[in-house]
């Protein structure tokens, strides 16, 4: 398996439209992307109608509900440059190599950022896989296992906040595979929105160094691009028992090498954010520590991506919009962001 079937499956269900992002350069791509192209821009056809299908649902986050819908929209912002960024491929100076390797993976770096920029909606997925849903975020309480009882989740959403993970103590959020949601826990609520000035690495030794909290890890707008990327590539995504394991450690996703990079959330959590903070001291994978000698070569990946099971589409809607559902809920006044097709107007990242 290579980078022709991930780009197949990300293109497997999208259906191209009109959009506002930069177009992306023409290039002659290898062979092994061609597949992957071709599966993000074809697919079950769309409804005429997208405009029920281009919103941000918030669901049962109370008076969180405004500042989380003015963070979606700095998040588009920040996913925007990024994509910007990535159509320099490894010429970036803010680590496009370091991230991803090559300019083979630009294609399918973009076409993730794409799909949250445009909000894509997928096919297959709970609580309604016949439906075109675009992602959901709900907060979590100890009642959200009787409310989303009909995602048939193995686990308490509520005792999975509380209990953490094998890496962290407490986790801030976590997208539930299989469904259109991100559950976001009440540590959440503990992060800032965002960083209030740049904070960047610094190189030593050909390594990243510096504090990843005060970075990207202790924000709520990298946060939340981490569990779409889950959203987007599914169960594709490397996590904690996919073989090899999903990567934390920036320093560990230099080491992957282009088609495990694509695969690693992290990778573009952490690619967004050093964009944002136009940081530039970036690892260079070729030499050591790292380098082909000493990187994770995936031959042969762990995921079948030839027969994608969910639909990517994208909408044309030039605005973005939010939904909010449940009790005491403050609703965020409407047209706050306009896109067009050249332009993006909003509060940019800090």
């Amino acid at each position: 398996m290579n980078l022709t079937a991930i780009v197949a499956f990300l293109l497997v269900t999208a259906k191209t439209v009109v959009h506002s992002l930069p177009a992306s350069p023409n290039v002659i791509l290898p062979q092994n992307l061609t597949n992957l192209d071709l599966s993000l821009t074809s697919g079950l056809a769309e409804p005429a109608n997208l405009t029920d299908h281009s919103l941000f649902s918030i669901e049962n986050c109370g008076v969180a509900t405004r500042d989380i819908s003015l963070l979606l929209y700095s998040l588009q912002s920040a996913v925007l440059q990024a994509y910007a960024d990535s159509v320099s491929g490894v010429d970036s100076v803010h680590c496009f190599r370091s991230m991803f390797k090559s300019n083979d993976a630009k294609q399918a770096v973009q076409l993730v950022l794409d799909a949250i920029y445009h909000r894509n909606g997928r096919y297959g997925l709970l609580p309604a896989p016949d439906i075109l849903t675009t992602p959901r975020i709900a907060c979590v309480s100890q009642e959200t296992v009787q409310i989303y009882i009909d995602l048939k989740l193995s686990y308490d959403p509520w005792q999975r906040c509380l209990t953490g993970s094998p890496s962290q103590s407490s986790i801030k959020g976590f997208y539930a595979e299989g469904t259109v949601y991100t559950f976001l826990c009440p540590e959440f609520d503990k992060q800032r929105p965002w960083p209030s000035q740049n904070h960047c690495p610094t190189l030593h030794y050909n390594q990243f160094a510096g504090d990843v909290n005060i970075i990207y890890r202790s924000y709520q707008i990298y946060t939340l691009i981490y569990e779409l990327v889950q959203f987007y590539l599914g169960r594709n995504a490397l996590d904690r028992d996919s073989n090899p394991p999903e990567a934390l450690n920036w320093n560990d996703c230099v080491r992957y090498d282009t088609i495990y990079s694509v695969l690693n959330p992290s990778n573009f959590q952490i690619y967004t954010a050093l964009v944002a903070q136009e940081c530039t001291d970036c690892p260079d994978p070729r030499f050591a520590p790292f380098g082909p000698q000493n990187s994770l070569s995936s031959n042969f990946l762990p995921v079948n991506l030839s027969q994608p099971s969910n639909t990517l589409s994208t909408s044309n809607s030039r605005q973005t919009q939010v939904t909010a559902v449940g009790p005491d809920v403050s609703r965020p006044p409407a047209g706050i962001l306009m896109f067009t097709n050249d332009t993006v107007s909003n509060a940019g990242v800090a």
